[in-house]
């Protein structure tokens, strides 16, 4: 049998409130947006070292983009400045 593993991000215990005062869901916390921004950068420039299909690259890339607008979407509906450095750089891994 495999273990089955679920990804906590920092911050996901923290009980954050957009502006309307409705909870953002766990994964969408400035601080798990940060942390996905760079995983997603690290398998992006992990993918170009290997020695993958181009078929393989094209349906990850596809795959990458929709995940880099969910996430860039995410960043935009934060407007508190309690932590704009976390916001700054996940918009950065994002561009890269």
């Amino acid at each position: 049998m495999c273990p089955q593993y679920a990804i906590l991000f920092p911050g996901e215990a923290l009980y954050t409130m957009n502006q309307n005062g409705a909870p953002h869901p766990p994964k969408e916390s400035v601080w798990a947006l940060y942390c996905r921004s760079m995983l997603l950068w690290n398998s992006c420039a992990e993918l170009s070292h290997d020695n993958v299909s181009d078929a393989d690259k094209a349906e990850f890339a596809m795959q990458a983009w929709l995940e880099a607008d969910i996430i860039e979407d995410a960043l935009n509906c934060h407007v508190c400045s309690a932590e704009q450095a976390s916001l700054y750089v996940g918009r950065d891994y994002l561009l890269k």
